[in-house]
């Protein structure tokens, strides 16, 4: 039998999952930073000549465009950036989440 409050008792559920304690927030990516990965998916899917890309193929792709000296593009920036350009329909990502297809 455990003594201790139901706050320490682990197996109540009380607060969060210890995956989300553990992740640390993203920041919401810049306009900036979506201008120019709007600029550099473009540049990637024209070159590529494909309409779909596996979405970390397309993270690598557009690091490497990046002007010197730019910070690279990490998954969760990709990510929300992917997504800020699929709610403005120039990109969709499969229902798996792994290929990004060029709308335009």
């Amino acid at each position: 039998m455990y003594l201790g409050t139901a706050s320490e008792d682990p197996s109540q559920g009380l607060g969060p999952p210890a995956s989300s304690r553990n992740r640390q927030a993203t920041p919401a990516i810049t306009k900036g930073r979506l201008d120019t990965l709007r600029t550099l998916v473009a540049r990637c899917f024209s070159r590529r000549q494909s309409a779909a890309i596996p979405r970390l193929e397309l993270l690598d792709m557009v690091n490497a465009e990046l002007a010197p000296g730019e910070p690279k593009f990490e998954e969760p920036e990709l990510d929300q950036g992917l997504a800020k350009l699929e709610e403005a329909n120039k990109v969709m990502i499969d229902d798996t989440g792994d290929e990004v297809i060029y709308v335009g």
